[in-house]
């Protein structure tokens, strides 16, 4: 049966390219579409990006004087055309349509085209949006997500760490020498299933029977112990084994791991530990020339243009959730210690970003940037775009630590899901990279308060 795919506007602000993704298939793109895709094109950041880059594409298909209204052929034999909604649809099937939004409009238009087309063709509406499915379905339409660079249940399974239960409280990394503190693989493998090997850069605990846990790591074929003291960036310990873990990644050497990935529930630690790691790395042993804070939010396209002021003056409603963990970590530091860091006093924070140390950045403006001996930290990460990690982590140049960070399960873009976000992407992505380490913290490592631990447990 031939099939005719119709392009919901969702599809195209997520990736322009999906127009050219369906080979031999002929493509509907409803006028409806194109009217939604001319109202963002002014957009600053992606969605505007992805508007202006799918008018280019279809400007290149009218090379020819081509026409597609009457329809555009592709080289591998499909036809891209532009369709619009008969008037009479609505009146047919009024039972489902109360007024015509644009998300009906372009239902409406999939189903002249399956009225038209009769029986012997498939009409497909291609949508992310849940409810746009629903109603397509009961109208008879088949509908389908989007799958270009869409992760599947499997791919989402791997955390970055693995739990082995032992048989005894004897350990198996703490008492190992100073100066050989990892297991060799003749060592490991009565631990380690065959079929199911270690990850490069893959936390481990050893769980014994009284509870108490051992952690490491996994890398170039040892186990390295986990279980150091060093692990206290400007005076902050890990709480937990999850934080552990999560702090050997952020302070090891930027040329053993330049990415690092995080993924978490809120109150878990992940921004509070991650810069005081970049602040230790900057201020305390000048690693770093700068911190780079950006963070992923639905409302960066759309709304920082409108804010007053300059782009720093924009951020700042936008970047409390990095102002306020950074006057945690001050207040606990003495001010003959932050004295020493060379930042004036009394106001610690402020001077931070007066004296250029760290800088709030848009997203919107990362493209086309080179970023050398940086620390950038992308926070609530589960929002981005797959476009935009990979365009973030092609910025970095010599000396740059890269850590993104998010919970995939508070996605606040209306385009994305836990199956085609970022922040999962990238995870799945670099999961046996030697150059990326991805930590999961877990629900009960909460640390926030008792509150926000119980929250996390039961919501």
């Amino acid at each position: 049966m031939n099939k005719i795919y119709v392009l919901d506007t969702n599809i195209l602000l997520l990736d322009p390219k999906s127009i050219l993704a369906f080979e031999d298939r002929n493509i509907i793109i409803p006028l409806k579409v194109i009217e939604e895709l001319d109202k963002k094109k002014t957009m600053v950041g992606e969605i505007g990006y992805n508007a202006r880059e799918t008018f280019r594409i279809l400007k290149d298909l009218k090379k020819d004087g081509a026409d597609l209204w009457h329809g555009v052929s592709t080289e591998k034999g499909g036809i891209i055309r532009i369709e619009k909604a008969e008037k009479g649809i609505k009146e047919t099937h009024s039972f489902y349509f109360d007024g015509v939004t644009a998300d009906i409009e372009i239902i409406m238009t999939a189903l002249t085209v399956q009225i038209n087309m009769g029986n012997d063709v498939k009409v497909i509406l291609v949508t992310n949006d849940t409810a746009m499915q629903l109603i397509a379905e009961g109208l008879g339409l088949t509908s389908e997500n989007y799958r270009k660079d869409r992760l599947s249940d499997d791919d989402l399974k791997y955390t970055g760490r693995r739990k082995i239960n032992l048989d005894s409280n004897e350990k198996v990394l703490e008492n190992l020498h100073v100066t050989h503190n990892f297991l060799e693989k003749d060592e490991y493998k009565k631990y380690i299933p065959q079929d199911k090997p270690l990850c490069e850069n893959e936390f481990i605990q050893f769980i014994h029977p009284d509870g108490s846990v051992e952690a490491g790591k996994y890398r170039e074929g040892k186990i390295i112990s986990l279980n150091r003291d060093e692990l206290k960036p400007y005076g902050v310990a890990p709480r937990n084994v999850g934080q552990r873990m999560l702090l050997d990644a952020l302070l090891a050497p930027v040329e053993e791991i330049p990415l690092v990935i995080v993924k978490s529930c809120a109150g878990t630690g992940k921004t509070f530990l991650t810069l005081a790691a970049a602040m230790q790395k900057t201020v305390r042993e000048d690693i770093y020339s700068r911190i780079i804070y950006t963070r992923a939010n639905v409302e960066f396209d759309r709304d920082i243009g409108a804010l007053p002021g300059t782009e720093a003056e924009k951020m700042n409603p936008l970047i409390r959730p990095c102002l306020d963990n950074l006057e945690l970590l001050a207040d606990h530091i003495p001010d003959e210690e932050k004295a020493k860091d060379g930042i004036e006093l009394p106001s610690y924070v402020e001077n931070l970003f007066l004296e250029d140390i760290i800088r709030a950045e848009s997203l919107s403006f990362m493209r086309g940037r080179s970023l050398a001996n940086t620390f950038l930290f992308v926070d609530e990460a589960q929002n981005c775009t797959i476009n935009q990690i990979k365009g973030i982590l092609t910025r970095p140049g010599e000396g740059t630590k890269v850590v993104i960070a998010g919970d995939p399960d508070q996605i606040d873009n209306r385009f994305l899901d836990k199956y085609n976000n970022g922040l999962s992407y990238a995870a799945d992505k670099f999961k046996d990279s030697s150059l990326a380490a991805l930590v999961t913290l877990e629900n009960e490592e909460c640390t926030r308060s008792i509150l926000a631990m119980e929250a996390s447990r039961l919501l």
